[in-house]
């Protein structure tokens, strides 16, 4: 069963709101995250997500967001990279600076449509904060720093709460120290940080994940339900996934676009592998030896994972005879999960 937030965790939630797709899974790096996300829920303070592109920062930024404002307050995403500063600043404030006088001091000026104006209350999601113009984190900072802001409507001064979490390349640190980010918004941005691990880092996941993917797809696409075979989540448990949730999804997809079968197996995924862009990449810049005994060294110490470590298990799954499999793991050089039997 998977690791869930569920109503009674987070009281405001409504049922099923943060049973987000990339933390389905029960291994302990998810049960850890979704910890993070209970205890960071009912803080007012900046969240800010570390994580590689595909691995469910804004779902897991939705989930923080529930788990503390609940589902029915406004959660508000903007792109930092997308439209250049003067669209940034007219999306964040709903004018652009040199159409409104701004005062160094004052409060922060919102017009009702800005997407600012429109997060009041809940939560601003931000993508890759260090792609704003400075001038406009200053803003940002000291409308966190003072919850009022000035109506440019009515021109009255009025209170403001928003929550803001971002979504960042990892190390965001850096950015600070290289004059990116300020300091004033940086110390408000980042009270709380929350490490989203890449997929390949919690393999133990990977079939709960494929298995759930693929039922929702093929209810989605409104064909018959596939499965997988065992030796098909085995092999997907073994790839690198370097695109993470989102790669998983769209191979899925894939696969219930050209599978006619009900049951998924190995050749199926092969196949489809084959056809992929990001997961063939396994074998990227290295021989055909070398790259048959990495993905072997991978998809082995996959079973094991799966199998705890346990030596007569994972060669039965396998295949092969156990003295066959010691041999693989000594010449391979593949690590060992926990004692094997």
């Amino acid at each position: 069963m998977a690791t869930e937030l569920s109503r009674g965790d987070c009281p405001d939630a409504a049922d099923g709101a943060t049973s987000a797709v990339p933390f389905l899974g029960q291994s302990p790096v998810v049960r850890g995250l979704l910890e993070q996300v209970r205890l960071a829920g009912p803080s007012h303070a900046g969240v800010v997500i570390c994580g590689e592109r595909g691995s469910g920062r804004q779902a897991l930024a939705r989930a923080v967001h529930v788990c503390g404002a609940g589902d029915a307050r406004p959660f508000v995403a903007v792109d930092c990279r997308h439209g250049g500063p003067q669209l940034l600043e007219t999306q964040l404030f709903g004018y652009r600076t040199a159409q409104v006088e701004v005062e160094p001091y004052a409060p922060v000026r919102l017009t009702r449509t800005s997407r600012l104006y429109q997060a009041n209350d809940g939560t601003l999601f931000l993508k890759y904060p260090s792609e704003l113009p400075l001038s406009v984190q200053a803003r940002l900072a000291r409308l966190l720093r003072d919850g009022e802001i000035i109506d440019v409507e009515t021109g009255q001064s009025v209170p403001f709460t928003v929550r803001v979490i971002a979504a960042v390349d990892p190390p965001f640190s850096l950015f600070a120290e290289d004059g990116k980010i300020r300091k004033d918004f940086y110390q408000r941005l980042a009270v709380i940080r929350i490490d989203l691990p890449a997929l390949r880092n919690r393999r133990e996941d990977i079939p709960e994940l494929a298995a759930y993917l693929l039922r929702e797809t093929c209810r989605e696409a409104g064909v018959p339900v596939k499965t997988w075979t065992r030796q098909a989540v085995l092999l997907l448990s073994a790839l690198p996934w370097r695109g993470n949730v989102r790669e998983l999804k769209e191979f899925v997809e894939g696969i219930v676009a050209t599978v006619p079968g009900r049951s998924v197996g190995l050749q199926d995924v092969l196949a489809t592998v084959k056809l992929g862009t990001g997961t063939v990449a396994l074998t990227a810049g290295r021989t055909l030896q070398e790259a048959r005994a990495n993905f072997e060294r991978e998809y082995i110490a996959a079973v094991l994972a799966q199998n705890r470590g346990r030596i007569a298990e994972t060669a039965k799954a396998l295949g092969i005879q156990r003295t066959n499999l010691y041999r693989k793991i000594r010449h391979l050089g593949v690590a060992k999960p926990g004692r094997d039997s």
